[in-house]
């Protein structure tokens, strides 16, 4: 769907940025406030994924390809910290523009159109630090979620059922 919805809107790529759709495009359960702790997944019409996440989801990223939950790999995946390290350095969180623009531009997004649930200041910075590359937010993309797989709806159906059940049990 997600690729289909691109080549209607023309889109090269997608850059999602709220917990639900990074939670939609990558399968991972966000354990940040994104408005606190900005992340970035960015899906491409071929479907190569990066993501960009704070240091504190590094353990929660990890059991979820432990679990084989995670539709992506640490090798997809960027860090940044929010406080200075002495070895092992990433980049600080006021280096994450730069890190978003380092990553469009390692997925060759650099003057392509892309689309985005939102537009954070580090997202809009990025953009300008990829020369020609347009970012477009828009609130179609929520369309993308409507469509449920199977097993979203066979859960939904047993959740349906259950309540059900409990409906009867207070009547």
């Amino acid at each position: 769907a997600m690729m289909a919805w691109m080549k209607a809107h023309g889109a090269d790529a997608i850059v999602f940025t709220t917990a639900d759709f990074v939670q939609y495009a990558s399968n991972f359960a966000v354990d940040v406030f994104t408005w606190e702790r900005p992340i970035f997944c960015i899906v491409t019409a071929d479907g190569q994924m990066r993501m960009v996440f704070n240091e504190l989801s590094t353990h929660s990223l990890q059991f979820a390809i432990e679990k084989g939950t995670l539709w992506a790999g640490l090798d997809q995946m960027k860090f940044y910290a929010e406080h200075p390290r002495i070895t092992n350095r990433i980049p600080l969180l006021a280096e994450l523009p730069a890190l978003v623009a380092s990553v469009l531009v390692e997925m060759g997004l650099t003057g392509k159109q892309l689309m985005s649930d939102a537009m954070p200041a580090p997202l809009q910075q990025a953009v300008a630090m990829a020369p020609g590359t347009r970012v477009t937010p828009t609130k179609a993309l929520r369309s993308l979620r409507w469509v449920k797989n199977e097993e979203e709806l066979s859960i939904m159906r047993a959740l349906a059922g259950l309540t059900d059940w409990t409906q009867q049990c207070f009547k």
